[in-house]
């Protein structure tokens, strides 16, 4: 139902405001084996940074498990945020995501957070922020939905990009897994969003089976 919302949501600010794009970040379409480490990734119009983190493939057990690519943050001394922004450089909207802890089974040195921290970096200046509780629900493969889907406030707009982050209560980082980002983008933007309109019906469709 929350998945329907967001979806719902994205339609409507596009018809509200007119020229505008909306889509679904899915990163199913990169190519990824054995969970590489990555710092810098390109797919489906945006780009995705940070001094360490993982495309997820599901081919290590253990890990959150959506049926789908998703990328994953790590803790501990490898806890560095993710951060996300249009790769036109032009603002955008983020309407929701869906995230999850990262390990069924978390090693002593990396553990899974206990929220999602979101902080939004405006394109006029100024930041907003965000923080999502996560379930401690996640058993890898199993029949348990592993995946939260999150509703961003509507302060999430006229973004300059997105950085996410996973803490523990304590506030040390805590190891979270994203997929699914809704996003708004003006339509010049468009043309460099490549298959994310087809990824929001794929998704729609995929979450509502």
């Amino acid at each position: 139902m929350r998945c329907m919302v967001a979806v719902v949501a994205a339609i409507s600010l596009v018809a509200a405001v007119g020229s505008v794009q909306a889509g679904v970040v899915t990163f199913d379409g990169i190519s990824s084996s054995g969970n590489p480490v990555v710092t810098t990734l390109t797919t489906e119009g945006f780009t995705f940074t940070s001094g360490h983190f993982h495309t997820i493939d599901r081919t290590i057990v253990g890990l959150a498990d959506d049926g789908t690519i998703y990328i994953g943050e790590e803790a501990g001394i490898l806890g560095l945020p993710i951060t996300m922004a249009a790769q036109s450089g032009q603002p955008f909207s983020l309407i929701s995501f869906d995230g999850a802890e990262l390990y069924v089974v978390p090693p002593s040195s990396y553990p899974n957070a206990s929220y999602i921290n979101v902080l939004g970096n405006l394109s006029g200046g100024g930041t907003v922020n965000a923080q999502f509780l996560l379930d401690g629900i996640i058993d890898g493969a199993g029949r348990a939905a592993d995946f939260q889907t999150f509703a961003l406030p509507g302060t999430f707009t006229n973004l300059a990009s997105v950085t996410f982050s996973g803490a523990q209560f304590t506030g040390a980082p805590g190891a979270i897994a994203l997929d699914n980002m809704a996003v708004v983008i003006p339509a010049p933007g468009a043309l460099l969003l490549g298959g994310i309109g087809a990824g929001l019906v794929t998704w729609f469709r995929r979450r509502a089976a």
